[in-house]
């Protein structure tokens, strides 16, 4: 994962798997494409800060997650 400004870029193995533009989810309701946004969302991500502390979440029935190899950096 690599963050630039608003821009979000996903890769697996080396190859792309999504990209996200931040300044295109300006409601908590809607996606941009028209779809429903999740209810726990209650902040646009274009109103989201771009500094901060970083995460690592994920929901899987109440399995455990496990991280493996993490690196953080700055580019």
């Amino acid at each position: 994962v690599s963050c630039k400004g608003t821009i979000i870029r996903v890769e697996l193995n080396g190859k792309p798997v999504n990209t996200c533009d931040m300044r295109a989810f300006t409601s908590a309701v809607n996606n941009p494409d028209g779809s429903t946004a999740p209810a726990w969302l209650s902040t646009p991500m274009a109103s989201l800060p771009l500094h901060g502390h970083i995460g690592l979440q994920g929901k899987h029935a109440g399995q455990p997650i496990y991280f493996r190899r993490v690196n953080i950096k700055t580019i």
